[in-house]
């Protein structure tokens, strides 16, 4: 049995009593409401699943609840059913221009009013369906760059203790390279070629490795 919640917006009481006679046994949750901007309160207290509007009515009639729901981002998704005179084109064609959903002609058929009733209703199920899935793919994004962030901030982070400690050591490596220039009188492409090769090889094994007979050599 469902249980979506259906406001029924009407000033005559006899056509909120015959439908709260057909829709209840259907299991539906009915909430009334007597005039327009009762029923905008309503809908922004309770959002109900579906609202059934007369168009003819005090205070406030259908046209105008049904343009300030649609406009509202917070109600605009709950589909809404105008109730019109038989065969009046001009009220469909205006409710169209407000976003109306979907009518029903008076005298109300229940039959028709079941099948229209459940039709949206179906509708409206998917698509909050598919805005908490939306919702739920948009938040995993922001996850994952949100992790993605992380990850770069902690590699920016240990690039930049990898340099402060090799610092020292470069000092070390080019330090010894210029000892040996000098002391073996070495140009100084030799002396680029010996930096190269203790950033590449490592400086500690360079340094310990190395003796100073065959780098001259090979130099």
């Amino acid at each position: 049995m469902p249980n979506e919640k259906i406001l029924l917006v009407d000033d005559e009481d006899t056509n909120l009593r015959l439908l709260t006679q057909w829709l209840i046994p259907l299991g539906y949750n009915i909430e009334l409401a007597s005039n327009g901007e009762e029923a905008v309160q309503k809908v922004r207290d309770s959002r109900p699943d579906l609202i059934i509007l007369d168009i003819m009515m005090p205070v406030m009639n259908g046209y105008e609840v049904c343009k300030r729901l649609k406009q509202d981002p917070e109600t605009k998704n709950i589909p809404i059913i105008m109730v019109t005179a038989l065969h009046e084109r001009k009220s469909k064609l205006k409710g169209l221009s407000v976003c109306a959903n979907d009518f029903l002609s008076k005298p109300i058929n229940q039959r028709e009013l079941t099948i229209r009733v459940k039709n949206l209703l179906k509708i409206k199920a998917f698509d909050d369906f598919m805005l908490r899935h939306n919702e739920i793919l948009a938040k995993q994004v922001r996850e994952k760059n949100q992790d993605i962030r992380n990850m770069s901030n902690e590699m920016m982070r240990r690039l930049m203790a990898a340099a402060k400690l090799s610092a020292p050591i470069m000092n070390n490596v080019q330090a010894w390279a210029l000892s040996l220039a000098e002391r073996y009188n070495v140009h100084s492409n030799g002396f680029d070629t010996i930096q190269k090769f203790g950033q590449f090889f490592g400086y500690a094994e360079l340094i310990t490795e190395t003796n100073s007979s065959s780098l001259k050599a090979d130099l």
